[in-house]
């Protein structure tokens, strides 16, 4: 009988294994966004039809909320003044890219939300999203070590141990990329297409600003290293600076968190290396990969494939 596995204990991955019944393979679940020392802001799971089913199968879903996304035009840290604008002005998604990817980088379609001034949806707590995942699905625990076409190994405890790939199975990469390309030893895209940047989460207290009602704003001017503002409430504010900008200047701050490589510099867009189905925006190296788009993928492939 065939099995499914799927590498990676993401929320892409979690959410593979969860459609296909696989068995995931992972030390732990939820991703970088799952450790986060403190709330880094809305994360929008925006409402499709595969994502109100999604919930509605999970019993978690609830009434979807508008959210408004803003542009930030100016910014006055010591007076606590600033200027906003609903929509992005014409020209400046290039050089928000550009200042959040490097000069080389190449704009997507989907930068800056889509140009979207709203979106329909849940502030999904990824917590929460990824427990009732990982409560739904089967999982071999222990970190990988080697991939191959005849195997995966996993590190579980002090011992390497093979997992045997039948030739029917159905392997399902979620890990990123780089790490499913160093593991499987084979012939990988160019660095220079798989370069990116870290992200500082900084948490600070800006009582004087009030941004409401907007749920974030993206700001693309060299005078501050933020680029984007994340609004909690009650003076609250998550900021996002790309990895190689200063943070120790930034008033207020009172945390940090890095996510390491979360911002994709040239998206590829990868469907399979050999045997493996790539799924999520990282595994397939494509920035403008979101939910739902991963369980369509998921679909499309157990359609291609038949469902094991």
């Amino acid at each position: 009988m065939s099995c499914c596995y799927v590498l990676g204990g993401g929320l892409a991955g979690l959410l593979t294994a969860y459609k296909t019944n696989g068995i995931l393979i992972s030390a732990e679940v939820g991703g970088q966004l799952a450790v986060a020392k403190f709330p880094l802001g809305p994360r929008i799971l925006e409402e499709t039809e595969e994502t109100t089913a999604l919930l509605k199968e999970l019993e978690i879903y609830t009434p979807p909320t508008k959210f408004k996304v803003g542009y930030l035009e100016r910014i006055d840290l010591a007076t606590m003044y600033s200027i906003i604008s609903a929509k992005i002005p014409e020209g400046i998604r290039d050089t928000y890219f550009k200042r959040t990817r490097g000069e080389y980088a190449r704009m997507t379609d989907s930068a800056m939300s889509g140009n979207k001034s709203c979106f329909v949806g849940w502030d999904m707590k990824v917590i929460r999203l990824t427990e009732v995942l990982a409560s739904k699905v089967k999982q071999v625990s222990g970190r990988i070590t080697a991939i191959t076409d005849e195997e995966i190994t996993i590190l579980s405890g002090q011992t390497n141990v093979p997992i045997r790939l039948a030739k029917e199975d159905k392997i399902i990469n979620t890990l990123p990329l780089p790490a499913f390309l160093n593991l499987y030893n084979k012939t990988s895209p160019s660095f220079y297409d798989l370069l990116t940047y870290d992200t500082v989460f900084c948490l600070v207290d800006w009582p004087g600003f009030n941004f409401k009602p907007y749920s974030y704003l993206y700001y693309a001017n060299d005078d501050q290293p933020f680029h984007r503002i994340n609004v909690l409430g009650d003076g609250s504010f998550v900021l996002e600076v790309r990895g190689d900008r200063p943070t120790n200047k930034i008033p207020g701050l009172t945390s940090t968190r890095v996510l390491w490589g979360c911002q994709i510099v040239n998206s590829i867009g990868v469907s399979n290396i050999g045997r493996f189905w790539m799924v999520g925006r990282y595994a397939q190296w494509e920035h403008g990969i979101k939910a739902q788009h991963v369980l369509r993928r998921v679909k499309a492939i157990e359609t291609e494939m038949g469902a094991v």
